[in-house]
């Protein structure tokens, strides 16, 4: 369905990038209250995605340590089996079910020559700059820092 671009360079480490680019208009996925405010968007599946599987715990512990410093978001073509994924990896933030919203982010990505294998985390500025990109990641320790990435990325504690 997606073509993969680049896919080795967003495997197993973290892109920041020298040039910001905005991200998709905000109205879009954020709510009105929460704009404003540095974010991280997750694009993920859990059809196809067993990178999403290992990483979502770690997902969620990061929400869980900065959640009144900045908003995490998913985003996911799924449907009732994302409410079981929530679940079960205690995933408390905002959830966009979405095929269409999905879509988007990955036309916008790609014209930016961005591959769109999930998962694909963006690191997007209170100006909604995507200022760094990662993709998924295999080694379990390095999952297991993905708190101290966003907040080394954001410069939170």
């Amino acid at each position: 369905m997606f073509r993969i671009i680049n896919r080795a360079e967003y495997i197993d480490k973290m892109k920041v990038l020298s040039k910001p680019f905005k991200f998709i208009d905000e109205s879009f996925y954020i709510e009105e209250g929460k704009r404003g405010l540095n974010r991280v968007v997750i694009l993920f599946t859990t059809n196809d995605c067993s990178l999403c599987l290992f990483e979502a715990r770690y997902w969620g512990l990061a929400y869980d340590k900065f959640r009144d410093k900045l908003v995490i978001i998913g985003i996911t073509t799924g449907g009732k089996e994302i409410d079981d994924f929530a679940s079960e990896y205690n995933l408390r933030f905002k959830i966009y079910r979405d095929t269409k919203l999905f879509e988007m982010v990955c036309r916008y990505i790609r014209q930016r020559r961005i591959s769109c294998i999930t998962p694909l985390k963006f690191f997007i500025s209170n100006e909604n700059n995507v200022i760094a990109i990662e993709g998924g990641i295999k080694n379990e320790a390095e999952q297991t820092l993905f708190a101290e990435r966003v907040a080394s990325v954001f410069g939170i504690h």
